[in-house]
């Protein structure tokens, strides 16, 4: 198994990133080993900061100093910080292929604790093989395509991971669509660069509902992604981005009826 584990992370190692997130959602394959730096696993290091000569905040004048706009600032970006660090351990980095040497990269997530994830199905279009890298590193195969999206409808793919035993981070689905205006969050994968952070607003609903357009960044690599609301719950899955435009469009989760597969 350990031999295998090595062979395969090689295998991977010359996986091109994910050209996807056209308005038609059919990524290109870019050949070569131009991930090889970006399948390294990421350190991420917390700052502390200390406090000098901090004088107390008189009791009468405390709600004025929390009510500013910098303190209200200051507290948002502290929430956005903590949903992150909460919810990017369910995200993770997909790689399709089918002969180990080309293919396409995109970004997933788990819904369910025994495996079963979610991606777009253009991710997964023309390949064989796929797998998973989580954000500690580990390398999984995809073992079943569970329930996957008609192209002319949604793009979206339901499957089981193989884990191996290996404990994995379900994210929360939420219950609700989104308000046009409603501030949201995405985790995903762009160019490969892993677990990487953008925030939008809900721009408007199109196709019925069935997609929602957003201002937080899609881009190559990001296809498959969650979409948050403020509650840290996946109202979306990322699916495409038109040019520099801030147009991006993820699929409205509610309209995949995950209820059989959470749990």
């Amino acid at each position: 198994m350990r031999v295998y584990k090595i062979f395969l992370f090689i295998c991977l190692l010359s996986l091109s990133g994910c050209a996807g997130c056209s308005k038609s959602g059919r990524e290109s394959i870019r050949r070569g080993t131009a991930m090889n730096d970006h399948l390294k696993p990421t350190n991420h290091r917390e700052k502390k900061q200390t406090s000098r000569n901090i004088e107390p905040i008189e009791e009468e004048n405390a709600s004025k100093h929390a009510n500013s706009p910098t303190m209200i600032e200051s507290a948002g970006k502290v929430q956005l910080s903590k949903l992150y660090e909460a919810n990017r351990r369910g995200v993770f980095l997909v790689f399709s292929t089918n002969d180990g040497n080309s293919g396409s990269q995109g970004t997933g997530f788990f819904i369910s604790g025994n495996g079963i994830a979610i991606s777009n199905q253009h991710v997964f279009d023309g390949y064989s093989q796929h797998f998973v890298k989580l954000h500690n590193g580990s390398v999984f195969r995809v073992t079943e395509i569970l329930q996957q999206s008609h192209r002319s409808e949604l793009d979206y793919v339901i499957f089981k991971v193989d884990t191996e035993g290996q404990k994995v981070f379900p994210l929360k689905v939420a219950s609700y669509i989104p308000t046009v205006g409603e501030d949201v969050f995405a985790i995903g994968n762009p160019k490969g660069l892993e677990h990487t952070l953008s925030k939008g607003i809900i721009s408007a609903y199109r196709e019925q509902k069935s997609l929602l357009q957003t201002t937080a960044e899609i881009t190559n690599g990001s296809s498959g992604g969650p979409l948050f609301n403020m509650n840290g719950e996946v109202v979306g899955i990322t699916t495409s981005g038109i040019g520099e435009a801030n147009l991006n469009f993820v699929v409205n989760i509610q309209r995949l009826g995950l209820e059989e597969y959470i749990y």
